[in-house]
């Protein structure tokens, strides 16, 4: 795997693995089996979080959240499973100025497909989730 320097603490992620570097020297590499990561974000200097899509067979239907520290050390781990799920992927986590993780996924049932926000707390713990209809999306 490739490593990119950067002088602020960065993630970055390849398939179902994630590589960091705080600072030179301080860099370690991690893989999460059976996912494919999709989002990073950096929660302090010290500490970043990866969302990834957890397969089974050929699709996946839960999607984690990690979160590290700058030695790669494990601290969270959590599973989310919205129920009505046929598939589900995992786009983006990023903090909000409460400490929230804020994720963005889409979620495909027999009902159709739906796009999913969810607001969970510092410790992985869902405080709401709301999942969008569109059956099109027009741009200005």
């Amino acid at each position: 795997m490739k490593y990119i320097r950067f002088i602020l603490p960065i993630l970055l992620f390849t398939g179902s693995g994630a590589t960091a570097q705080f600072a030179p020297g301080v860099e370690w590499e991690r893989c999460i089996p059976n996912a494919q990561v999709t989002s990073s974000v950096k929660i302090n200097d010290s500490t970043v979080a990866v969302l990834y899509d957890l397969f089974s067979c050929t699709d996946s239907t839960t999607f984690g959240l990690r979160t590290y520290d700058r030695n790669g050390n494990l601290l969270l781990e959590k599973f989310f499973t919205p129920p009505d799920s046929g598939s589900l992927h995992s786009f983006y986590v990023a903090k909000n100025q409460n400490n929230n993780y804020l994720i963005t996924g889409l979620l495909k049932n027999p009902h159709g497909n739906y796009h999913l926000l969810i607001v969970a707390d510092s410790a992985g713990n869902i405080i709401w989730e709301k999942s969008f209809y569109f059956d099109s999306v027009a741009t200005p």
